[in-house]
């Protein structure tokens, strides 16, 4: 992931402070921050320790990783379209824009900035 780095906090710096909220919980990660230090994912480092030393690490299967997983592919997946849309309608558009144009629309995971947001009481 270290590789990825650079260019990701380069060509989107506010990845590293987008957070995201799970429905029907409280739980609220914000995925990236470790990156604002230059430290590594710990949901990272904690996936490819169970990959490569499964036996020794088993606890670190659990599924606090398994939802950061899973959300940070969220947020990955939307910035990607994001890069996407802004090429093909050659426009400035903001993340939340981008979120309304899936289909079908994120329910689990939810950004938790400005407009979006609004969605999670419905």
């Amino acid at each position: 992931m270290k590789e990825y780095h650079d260019s990701i906090v380069q060509g989107y710096p506010e990845i590293v402070k987008e957070e995201v909220i799970l429905k029907y919980t409280r739980l609220r990660f914000t995925l990236f921050i470790e990156w604002q230090k230059g430290e590594p994912l710990q949901w990272w480092a904690d996936y490819n320790t169970v990959k490569h030393h499964r036996t020794e690490n088993f606890q670190k299967a659990n599924v606090r990783n398994l939802l950061e997983s899973i959300s940070a592919l969220h947020v990955a997946v939307t910035y990607y379209y994001l890069t996407y849309f802004r090429v093909r309608i050659k426009e400035q558009i903001r993340i939340n824009h981008v979120i309304e144009l899936f289909d079908p629309k994120p329910d689990f995971i939810r950004f938790t900035n400005a407009s979006y947001y609004y969605h999670l009481v419905g």
